[in-house]
């Protein structure tokens, strides 16, 4: 800031850092009750983290997860998974080698926030990377996003 002082809160040190994966963390959600985050990954794995102490459980998945939401209730956990371009490799992604117009297999999993057993799914429809989930104030309805078609589509929630 011009006069010297700084915003509230600039300086915090974190309070607690968690290390596990293996690839690029994509994804990030908190449990209503905030005691527990997930989070996703490029490494093909989803970890649930117990924010009092650290705990980890990891679910090793088949495919690369880009998203993640937690239910409103905190007994699910929903995660988009699929293929990467063609183009996308361990070192990054060249823009070069990808064609926007191909279709991509992706898939919603819902599975159960203590065992990751999954619990409805695959929930199929998109033909591209799903970047972004959110589920409705009142946890009946689920959206979620495609990159490269500018597609939202819309899930019932009341089945799981």
């Amino acid at each position: 800031m011009k006069d010297g002082k700084q915003l509230p809160g600039s300086q915090q040190k974190p309070v607690k850092t968690f290390e596990g994966h293996k690839h690029d963390i994509t994804s990030i959600a908190t449990s209503p009750d905030g005691m527990r985050i997930a989070t996703g990954s490029l490494d093909k794995t989803i970890r649930m983290w117990r924010l009092e102490d650290g705990a980890e459980m990891e679910w090793v998945v088949k495919q690369y997860v880009s998203a993640l939401v937690i239910s409103k209730n905190g007994k699910q956990v929903v995660s988009a998974e699929g293929e990467l371009p063609a183009g996308f490799d361990e070192d990054g992604f060249d823009e070069d080698d990808f064609d926007e117009n191909d279709v991509l297999h992706w898939q919603l999993w819902v599975r159960d926030v203590e065992s990751g057993r999954v619990v409805a799914g695959p929930l199929e429809g998109h033909t591209s990377i799903v970047l972004t989930l959110d589920i409705s104030p009142d946890g009946e309805m689920l959206a979620s996003a495609e990159s490269f078609s500018n597609t939202v589509i819309l899930w019932d929630t009341s089945t799981w």
